[in-house]
């Protein structure tokens, strides 16, 4: 995906789509690179899948809950929406 981005520095909102979730942690890279292919920096992420809250087996229960509590410890995200 080529993306134009402003000389301020200000936000560019894209998407990010796959196939699956992921099945290791935090799987997927996304990488910005300068024309020319120099990276500028890359960023380790998680893909998440909706699923059925009521079929989530232990360990994925466990995970949403830490990742909710941390959201929830951070109301500042939210200022901008």
């Amino acid at each position: 995906m080529e993306l134009t981005l402003s000389q301020d520095g200000s936000w560019k909102e894209f998407w990010v789509v796959g196939t699956g979730a992921s099945t290791e942690g935090k799987d997927v890279i996304v990488r910005a690179e300068v024309t020319g292919g120099n990276l500028v920096g890359e960023f380790p992420l998680m893909v998440r899948v909706r699923k059925d809250a009521n079929k989530l087996t232990l360990v994925e229960r466990d995970k949403f809950l830490v990742a909710l509590l941390k959201l929830k410890q951070k109301p500042e995200l939210f200022d901008n929406l």
